[in-house]
């Protein structure tokens, strides 16, 4: 799992690079896109400002970067993520092949049980 993560890092690095090279604008990102940056954004400028005491001023312009980069990281993400999604379910695959019978049937049952706690996690809309 490590290792998919290294590689997932490797491929969003590689996809940022390609488009910092291009100069189009990312498309336009919706409604709810816009909130879910507004809301990282707000929470990681939280953290650094508990931390580091940061000015009005510091606060506005570590924003504009925050809200920038996580658009372009969304974009990038967007991008790769069919092909992320098809490798780990083959792999799953691949994994579950191995697996007796009734381990199976307890990795069907842990696979159900995190979809299930994902779900759970998924955050609460602001009324805003």
């Amino acid at each position: 799992m490590k290792n998919l993560f290294v590689a997932l890092a490797i491929v969003l690095g590689l996809c940022l690079q390609s488009g910092v090279a291009q100069t189009t604008a990312p498309p336009p990102a919706s409604d709810k896109m816009k909130a879910e940056v507004a809301e990282k954004v707000r929470a990681e400028l939280m953290k650094i400002d508990k931390e580091l005491q940061l000015t009005e001023e510091q606060v506005a312009q570590l924003k504009a970067i925050l809200t920038d980069e996580k658009v372009k990281l969304q974009a990038a993400y967007s991008k790769i993520e069919p092909e992320v999604l098809a490798i780990q379910s083959e792999s799953r695959g691949k994994m579950r092949d191995v697996l007796t019978p009734d381990q199976k049937k307890k990795w069907d049952n842990m696979k159900e049980m995190k979809a299930e706690y994902g779900k759970k996690l998924e955050p609460v809309k602001s009324p805003n």
